[in-house]
């Protein structure tokens, strides 16, 4: 009898966690601040501050042409 009652207080409790994490999402989302969209009081428009990095090709001083022996070899037996 006790068992159950422990799991029924343990099952209510996720039930009313999982509610109230959803009603406030719902809140959050209507509210202008705090709804999780990167849109509301804290998102700061940041423009001017991108770096674009680029990579200029260096020649591979490891590669080998088909008529030269690699050094890495693989055998089996």
């Amino acid at each position: 009898m006790w068992q159950n009652l422990i799991v029924l207080v343990i099952v209510a409790s996720a039930a009313s966690y999982i509610g109230w994490t959803i009603f406030r999402g719902i809140q959050g989302a209507a509210g202008s601040c705090g709804g999780g969209c990167g849109s509301g009081c804290g998102a700061k428009a940041h423009t001017g501050n991108l770096v674009q990095l680029t990579s200029t090709p260096q020649e591979d001083d490891a590669a080998t042409s088909p008529d030269e022996l690699s050094t890495v070899s693989s055998t089996r037996s």
